[in-house]
């Protein structure tokens, strides 16, 4: 996996914040989508576990290039639903976060994903649903 980088994404994908906090890009196509994080000291909370806050943005971005792998050019999407279970906490290493689509519907699509340590653990999984907009062109 590597960073996200300006000139890997259009304009209109390319996020500051993603490339600040380190979220580094890996799997987006046919439905899947995965993003990674290297743990850092600034990612963590008081009591030294990984914020509630970055590994729901973990699991978002993972969301945002699974449905994005669907969809045509000229289409965009938003997050209209996001649910994450923190089941366990997480301190140093690599955070992996896979995302598959389980539903597209109409405008509406649903993905689950899963975030594992780089030892394996499954830390969270969550569940969110898409608004796709724009033509398909199908």
């Amino acid at each position: 996996m590597r960073a996200l980088r300006r000139a890997d994404l259009p304009d209109e994908h390319y996020s500051p914040f993603l490339n600040f906090i380190g979220i580094e890009e890996g799997l987006s196509e046919n439905g899947v989508g995965s993003v990674s994080l290297e743990i850092r000291p600034h990612h963590l909370q008081a009591a030294g576990q990984v914020h509630g806050g970055l590994m729901a943005v973990l699991v978002d971005t993972a969301f945002f290039r699974a449905v994005r792998s669907i969809m045509s050019a000229e289409q965009r999407t938003t997050t209209i639903e996001l649910k994450v279970n923190f089941l366990e906490s997480a301190n140093s290493g690599r955070l992996t976060a896979t995302a598959r689509i389980i539903s597209n519907r109409d405008r509406l699509t649903v993905a689950d994903v899963e975030v594992t340590s780089d030892d394996g653990r499954l830390v969270a999984q969550g569940l969110g649903t898409f608004l796709i907009i724009g033509s398909g062109g199908d």
